[in-house]
């Protein structure tokens, strides 16, 4: 009896080293951190400061913090993938400090929740201008959002210039 323990006690120290030398060596087991690229936290006190268009891309990595911009963003010569889905809807903050987001367009004429945000859940969004935005899809469609559920909130100077 004494001899099948050991061999089990082996067997199971060998399991265990192997599961813990793949977990070192691999991605398994870790989680990988969300680093904006310009200033702020993410919170409230001091929210990611947006600068350029990569940056506003950059708000789909991580859906619930705290965004603000600081200057004037163009979306020209490049389609707009929209912020938020069903799935993984925004769940933050995002204040567009009275700029204006210019030049989007989204053509996804066969999807549903279409829009700057796409789905949104619980979010607060303020302040945010789009000026000459070119957007389709099939439901649930909208130039700044598509779809809001839940306690969201969109305040103050909200609005969009289409050109025609």
């Amino acid at each position: 009896m004494n001899k099948r323990f050991a061999v089990r006690k082996n067997v199971f120290i060998l399991v265990f080293l192997g599961v813990l030398t793949l977990c070192m060596f691999s991605k398994i087991g870790t989680i990988e951190a969300f680093a904006f690229s310009g200033s702020g936290a993410g919170t409230s006190a001091s929210p990611y400061e947006i600068t350029t268009r990569a940056q506003l891309e950059e708000v789909k990595n991580n859906l619930s913090a705290y965004y603000k911009l600081t200057t004037n963003i163009d979306l020209q010569n490049a389609e707009w993938t929209p912020i938020g889905t069903q799935k993984t809807p925004f769940i933050g903050n995002f204040d567009g400090n009275d700029y204006t987001i210019n030049n989007l367009t989204i053509n996804k004429g066969t999807a549903d929740y279409i829009g700057f945000f796409g789905y949104i859940n619980n979010a607060t969004i303020k302040n945010v201008k789009l000026n000459n935005v070119s957007v389709t899809g099939k439901n649930n469609v909208g130039a700044l959002v598509g779809f809001a559920t839940g306690k969201t909130n969109l305040q103050n100077n909200c609005f969009v210039v289409y050109q025609l």
